[in-house]
């Protein structure tokens, strides 16, 4: 009786977890355990199909293991963690790029191409652990890193959208993004060593900071979250370099805090200004920063061999090893380059996203403005936006829209379900129209796809076929 007893009083606390209105962050975590789990069968039956076409992940664990007289062996007599076999398979396409920076740092001019963030940061967690004498390849601590990462990604939307949308309605839409983050397009590059996972982590969280810091007014309280968010920002863009377009958010408030300190001056309005332009700056040095330290490395102090030529971007008027990579070796950045014939799947592929990046960030565009002009204008269906909120809103709306123009003109354009994964206000858009309306079978048929593209690609990165 005890037994049972004790079991029928341990079920109700276990279903009291689980519901999101009162435990919240339980239980996104067991959507993202069960998500997870999912996408990683998907690989490892991917992988159990038969060898690889390309074998660098493996390549990688016998070069990071050469010092020891076995694969698993642990060079600092504790405890080594073994890899291979998932791990491996996780670990290709761009993510060998990652990984060997993480290794031994960037060597190569077209590694410059792949932010340094994500490398410094599992480089640094590997150092740790093997000074209490853990051993384990980068491999491993990438996979463990973009795991935790993404997970505190949802925390952080979920955080964000109740700054956003006010009353329960609005608690359901923060809720229901959330979960759609972790459903991302991306799918298993959420689970491979890539950087979407920080760049949205760290985008988040500084969209927070930002919001948190309009509702202080002209407090100090206020600038200093302002400067926060510019951090936060600053470090996506260390991951991505698309994180540098959630400057937009600044440089919007720079020309409306201008405009007003020039009808109404006053210090604390200037603090504001200075506020900002240090957040903005703060932002431009996620890009800045990296690119000064590969200027220093092949243009003042080239490899050493005598009379060899800098390499043609340190002469430009603007030097940026990025840009040059991009369009040297990768055949993306300018205007229209990827537009080919043969590129055409790509771009039908990429169709769904740019759409639902587009329209999501023209409907909620309007919707802040709305919020804008009349603060008591309830929204049906769609919980109520906070009135100070609704030019962040419009902010992110502005970035997504200019994400989507970049990737349909520029980019390598299938990349768009990766990109999109660090921009908020499409999941805000589809949860919203989940919720009802006359957008709900729409938003239904769009997180079908969404699961089904996610669920697809997975099988095709574990086995290394495109798109990628």
């Amino acid at each position: 009786m005890t037994t049972q007893s004790g079991a029928a009083g341990t079920a109700p606390k276990a279903a009291a977890l689980l519901n999101h209105t009162q435990h919240p962050y339980w239980s996104l975590a067991v959507v993202f355990g069960a998500w997870k789990a999912c996408l990683l069968a998907i690989a490892v039956l991917a992988a159990s199909a038969g060898p690889a076409y390309d074998t660098s992940g493996d390549l990688l664990q016998v070069i990071a293991s050469s010092n020891g007289t076995t694969p698993y062996a642990s060079s600092t007599g504790g405890y080594a963690i073994p890899s291979g076999g998932i791990v491996s398979r996780l670990t290709s396409w761009d993510a060998i790029y990652y990984v060997e920076a993480a290794r031994r740092g960037h060597v190569y001019e077209q590694e410059w191409a792949f932010g340094a963030g994500l490398p410094l940061v599992v480089s640094c967690v590997r150092d740790a652990l093997a000074r209490v004498g853990v051993d384990a390849t980068v491999a491993v601590v990438a996979v463990a890193y973009v795991h935790i990462a993404h997970l505190l990604a949802v925390f952080a939307l979920y955080r964000l959208g109740c700054q956003l949308w006010e009353g329960a309605a609005g608690r359901t839409t923060a809720f229901v993004a959330a979960c759609l983050h972790v459903l991302s397009p991306a799918g298993l590059f959420l689970s491979a060593p890539y950087a979407e996972s920080s760049c949205a982590l760290f985008s988040f969280v500084g969209y927070a900071a930002f919001a948190a810091g309009r509702t202080q007014g002209l407090s100090v309280k206020g600038d200093a979250l302002r400067l926060l968010a510019g951090a936060a920002f600053g470090v996506a863009t260390l991951f991505r370099s698309n994180g540098l377009l959630n400057g937009v958010v600044f440089a919007y408030e720079a020309v409306h805090g201008a405009i007003t300190f020039l009808q109404q001056p006053s210090p604390r309005l200037l603090r504001r200004l200075v506020s900002i332009g240090l957040g903005g700056l703060a932002v431009a040095a996620g890009s800045v920063v990296p690119q000064a330290v590969a200027y220093f490395e092949f243009c003042i102090e080239p490899s050493g061999v005598p009379g060899e030529d800098r390499r043609p971007w340190c002469v430009q008027r603007l030097p940026s090893i990025y840009n040059f990579v991009q369009d040297h070796y990768w055949g993306s950045g300018r205007l229209f380059n990827y537009w080919t014939l043969s590129n055409l799947p790509l771009f039908l592929l990429a169709t769904p996203m740019l759409l639902i990046m587009t329209r999501s960030g023209l409907d909620l565009w309007q919707a802040a403005s709305k919020t804008k002009n009349d603060a008591n204008k309830k929204q049906e269906h769609e919980g109520t936006l906070a009135p100070r909120i609704a030019p962040l809103l419009q902010s992110m709306a502005a970035s997504q829209l200019l994400l989507a123009f970049m990737a349909f003109t520029s980019y390598h354009v299938q990349i768009v379900s990766r990109l999109s994964t660090a921009y908020p206000v499409w999941y805000w858009w589809l949860a919203q129209g989940l919720s009802g309306g006359p957008r709900s079978r729409l938003a239904g048929r769009l997180v079908v796809f969404i699961v089904m593209y996610a669920s697809i690609q997975g099988m095709l990165f574990a086995s290394f076929l495109p798109p990628a």
